[in-house]
This record gives C-alpha cells, structure tokens and sequence, in this order.
C-alpha cells in the first residue's frame, strides 16, 4: 500500500537538509532540497508534493512566511514546521494557517517515518452502495481527503471491480445487517478475492462474530456513522 511520495525538504542548513533527505530517499521516497524560502516556493510552484518538511528559523523570507505564501497558490500543501530555536509565536502562526504539525530539532526520525506513512492514502477503495446518493457522496468525501473510490451497486459487479482493480479497500454497505455483509465477504473469498473490508451495517448484535469469521474485515460501522471514523480507519492503515 506504500507509495513512493513526493517530499520538499527545506532548510537553509545544508548538512541538515542532507540528511533528512537521505533518510527519506533510503525509504525510496523522491526529494527535492530547498535552502531558502524562495527556493521553497519556486519549488511548489513549479510541482506538487505529498508533503514538505520546512524550517522556520531561515534568512530572509522565515519558513512561516514562505508557508503562507505557499499556500495562497497551493491551498491544500501539506507541511510540517522544523525548528531548533525557542520560536513558538511563528510555529503558533503556523499552525493557524494550517501547518500539519511542528517538528522541534533534533526530532526523532521514527517519528518523522511515521508522519509519511500517515501521508500516504490506501491507493484504489471499491465502495459496494446499493444507495446511489449516498455513494456518490460516500466516494466525493473519500476523493477531498485524498482516496481514489470506485463505487459499485451490487455484488456481481464489485467482484469484478475487485478481479480487475485489485483494490486496497473494500466498504460494503448493501442496507443489510452486519452478518449479510459478513456473507458478502466470505463469497468473495471463496472467489480468491481477499480484500480489507469494512462493512456498514444495521445493528445486530452481532459484532464479535464479524471479527472472529472473517480475517480480513477491518471493521463494522453502525449507522448511522460519523464519516470522520471512517476517514480515521482508512489513515491508519497507512501508518
């Protein structure tokens, strides 16, 4: 499910800059270095990243102020703030503006390895939805946040949306109780078709035999659901 990610890191301290990128680039990530937040900037508007590691404390234009400006182009750029220095009126700016999250030197890299497992999105997500306006909303809310759905109506049909796109993710929602889905699934595996599956489901009391029956189901939502749990399910299987 990993991907090789697009990373920005800037910092106007060169052997540090080194460094991170080196780390990242042995995970077998692509790494563009920055030393100043123009360069920062020029960076962004000239490709996009999944996400960029950025100092505050620099000459000239600071990280903060490069990040804003970055961000009145590229409204959705994902960045962490670095800094070694007692500078938390700038990373409080920061992160009012939207910064993901601020970094303080020296960091600890499993950390920082962690942060990019959460930056990478399950790749392809099939959503069985007998409830055409829910599905369509379902897999709307899924592409915003970065998910690639594709949206099925019937059985029949994500089994072959599943032999053909072999995906990351499976939500079954049929308008069924949770042991009908649990069905869904064990066809599927009979198909040969093991796929991490969620399942929205009507409550039935039933949820401890959904997760002892089926090794690949992930969970079972009851409806109704807050979409921010779902959302939440999906980023942690990439860290």
């Amino acid at each position: 499910m990993n991907k090789a990610l697009q990373i920005l890191v800037v910092d106007d301290d060169k052997d540090n800059a080194n460094s991170l990128a080196e780390i990242f680039e042995l995970e077998g990530h692509m790494v563009v270095r920055a030393h100043s937040g123009k360069e920062a900037i020029t960076a962004f508007r000239n490709r996009n990243f999944d996400v960029a590691f950025m100092d505050i404390a620099m000459p000239e234009k600071n990280g903060v102020e490069s990040f804003v400006e970055i961000r009145k182009f590229k409204p959705k750029a994902r960045i962490y703030m670095m800094t070694g220095y007692s500078v938390e009126g700038l990373a409080e700016q920061a992160l009012s503006q939207g910064a993901l999250g601020v970094l303080h030197k020296p960091f600890d890299l499993s950390k920082v390895l962690c942060i990019l497992q959460a930056v990478t999105p399950p790749g392809v997500i099939v959503v069985i939805e007998d409830d055409p306006g829910f599905g369509a909303m379902l897999r709307e809310m899924l592409a915003k946040h970065g998910h690639k759905a594709e949206l099925a109506r019937k059985n029949n049909e994500a089994a072959e949306q599943l032999k053909s796109t072999v995906p990351d993710v499976l939500i079954l929602d049929l308008g069924l109780p949770a042991t009908a889905g649990l069905e869904v699934c064990r066809a599927l595996r009979r198909e040969g078709l093991l796929v991490p599956t969620i399942i929205v489901a009507a409550s039935d009391g039933n949820g401890s035999e959904l997760t002892q029956g089926n090794t690949t189901l992930i969970s079972v939502l009851t409806k109704p659901y807050d979409p921010a749990i779902l959302l939440k399910q999906l980023e942690g299987m990439a860290a």
